[in-house]
């Protein structure tokens, strides 16, 4: 009975902090590594590290517009990694923020659905995109690509925000992880998880 009170007096805690802003940072679940030059290790770490995301949910929110070859390359070879692991062939969505609700019901699992960034993830109130998935009460995340060069400066706003906001979002994390840059030539990525579904793959000079 103690640890059930526990836990719930936890769980209390957590939606009032999320509810009142107070400061929630992100959690790392992929360590930076290395880019390989055809980003192959890239789309297996993601595969292997969000599987049970992938597999339960019928929508994944791409956070990746305006495309660049090397993003559209990379979600080619994730597209490729989930018909290998789960017999299934992603039906793509693009401009999806634009689409109408026909279509985004319509589209059956796995649906990818590219969007904005700023449409995909849940730093901020729920974006009307968000809104939009949820009332059809069928699971989902959201993945965003983050561009970054490893120079970035924390500002003073951004060092006293008590929820990151987006934009805050890319030199908070990567000043989190830069000691581990261990061979500055070299381009890295890694992965972080804000909230309950909302995910960031950091990707040095995308």
């Amino acid at each position: 009975m103690a640890i059930l009170i526990s836990l719930g007096a936890i769980t209390a805690c957590i939606f009032y902090l999320v509810l009142n802003g107070i400061s929630l940072r992100t959690a790392p679940l992929i360590q930076p590594s290395i880019i390989e030059a055809d980003q192959k290790n890239v789309a297996d770490a993601l595969s292997h590290r969000l599987f049970q995301e992938f597999q339960n949910s019928h929508y994944v929110i791409w956070g990746v517009l305006p495309e660049t070859s090397q993003s559209r390359s990379l979600l080619e070879r994730l597209a490729e990694d989930y018909q290998k692991i789960f017999k299934a062939t992603p039906n793509v969505v693009d401009n999806a923020e634009f689409a109408d609700a026909e279509t985004l019901r319509n589209c059956s699992k796995p649906c990818w659905l590219k969007v904005n960034p700023a449409a995909a993830h849940r730093l901020e109130a729920n974006s009307e995109f968000d809104k939009r998935i949820i009332q059809f009460e069928r699971p989902y995340f959201s993945l965003t690509l983050v561009s970054f060069t490893g120079d970035e400066a924390v500002s003073e706003i951004c060092e006293n925000q008590k929820r990151l906001s987006f934009n805050c979002l890319v030199p908070v994390s990567v000043r989190s992880v830069k000691r581990k840059f261990r061979e500055p030539a070299k381009k890295y990525f890694f992965l972080n998880k804000y909230y309950e579904n909302s995910y960031f793959l950091f990707l040095q000079n995308l």
